[in-house]
């Protein structure tokens, strides 16, 4: 299963190609969850528009429409390799912070300790997304 949203081009460089929604009709994979779950990157100032790195050249220009699919999977996997394993982190420090009887603020670091060390950790096993571009 996929998240799928038909986009058109709007700038192209070397590395990044910037994309906007063409409608806001949700696919099948979004509509369960009331939202598209694309637009995650949208700015806060309200433009529906997206940054997507490309790691080979491509032949697109200004104004193509295009049809951009995200494995829904990869951005489940994401978020629980991300902030799953920093929880985990943090629950852990607090936890062996706790057992040696470090005392609360000793515990506390571990805490931080373990939050740190797990999203890093997360960071580096996740990735990047995925993301497939089909004319």
């Amino acid at each position: 299963m996929s998240c799928q949203q038909r986009v058109t081009i709007i700038e192209v460089h070397e590395t990044t190609i910037r994309v906007h929604p063409l409608d806001s009709s949700l696919c099948s994979q979004c509509s369960a969850v009331g939202r598209c779950r694309m637009n995650w990157l949208n700015n806060p100032s309200g433009e529906r528009g997206f940054e997507i790195p490309l790691n080979a050249p491509i032949s697109l220009t200004v104004g193509d429409t295009v049809t951009v699919d995200i494995d829904n999977h990869a951005l489940t996997s994401q978020l629980v390799l991300r902030y799953g394993l920093a929880l985990i982190g943090l629950i852990g420090g607090l936890w062996s912070g706790d057992a040696f009887g470090m005392g609360q603020a000793l515990s506390f670091l571990c805490g931080c300790t373990g939050a740190l060390l797990g999203g890093f950790v997360g960071h580096r096993i996740a990735g990047e997304i995925t993301v497939r571009i089909t004319q």
